[in-house]
């Protein structure tokens, strides 16, 4: 049987088992290919800034047991900078990414140049985002 570890409010150690991590992966990849009517085993695969090596290594591996050949991973707030700066081929500039995720708040600048993308600096709060930014939303 698949299962979630889920630590007490305030606890900073939630985990997701590998089995379910790697099920997730491959729904998504089932999911794309049927959407897409295209298959392709490499992947590029954004993950949160806030993301330390092992926590990388983790994601490498269950994309790897969900069939996928990871290309690159990438932090959230460089994959929206991508994003934006591909729509502007002229971009030289530096960009401040916010990025309100499932779980955490993050803030990267980003400096862009004839289209190389370098991360200056990210700063952000594990605690904050997800149900705490909807919770005050929905208070206000």
């Amino acid at each position: 049987m698949k299962s979630i570890e889920v630590g007490q409010k305030g606890d900073s150690k939630y985990r997701i088992s590998r089995e379910v991590m790697s099920s997730i992966l491959t729904k998504v990849k089932e999911n794309a290919i049927s959407n897409f009517k295209w298959e392709s085993k490499d992947a590029v695969i954004s993950i949160p800034a806030h993301f330390n090596d092992a926590h990388r290594q983790i994601v490498m591996e269950c994309a790897t047991s969900a069939g996928l050949n990871v290309l690159k991973l990438v932090n959230s707030p460089t994959a929206a900078a991508f994003t934006y700066g591909h729509c502007d081929d002229s971009l030289n500039k530096k960009l401040l990414v916010v990025d309100f995720g499932g779980s955490s708040f993050n803030a990267s600048l980003i400096d862009v140049e004839e289209g190389i993308y370098e991360v200056l600096a990210t700063y952000g709060d594990k605690h904050l985002g997800g149900t705490d930014l909807d919770t005050r939303l929905l208070e206000f």
